[in-house]
Formats: C-alpha cells, structure tokens, sequence
C-alpha cells in the first residue's frame, strides 16, 4: 500500500471516529430527554388516576353532591 492511501484511510477512519463520538453524545442528549419526558408522564398519570378516584367517590354521593354543587356555585342568591 502507498503511503498516500494509508494517510487516505486514517483520515477516513478519523472522520469515522468523530462521527461516531457525535452521534454518542446525541442518543445521549436524547435519552436523557427521554427519561425527562416519562417522568412527567408519570406524574401526569399519578395526578389523572387520582382525580378519576375524586370522581368516583364524589359520584358515589349522587343527588345530594348535585345539591351540594350547585349550592356552591358563584352568583347564587344565598338568602
């Protein structure tokens, strides 16, 4: 081999290189995106499933809850 083709492949493999570490450092960028976005994923579902119980309790009270509601509601004559 000449020695012009050998300089060629280590500038080829150098280049190889740098992509490689450039491509490392973005799946890494992304997978710590990631892990931020399933963590407030999870929390987001902490919060639904725990509002989705409010209802179904408060629910459970039926008619009297409807009172109760509507006896609360802003603007209404409390004589």
């Amino acid at each position: 081999m000449a020695d012009t083709e050998i300089a060629a492949l280590r500038e080829e493999l150098a280049r190889s290189q740098d992509e490689v570490a450039r491509l490392r450092d973005l799946l890494i960028a992304k997978d710590l995106e990631m892990g931020k976005v399933r963590g407030r994923l999870e929390q987001l579902e902490q919060r639904t499933n725990r509002l989705l119980g409010a209802a179904v309790r408060l629910r459970r009270f039926g008619p009297a809850f409807a009172r109760i509601r509507a006896a609360l509601r802003p603007g209404r004559n409390r004589a």
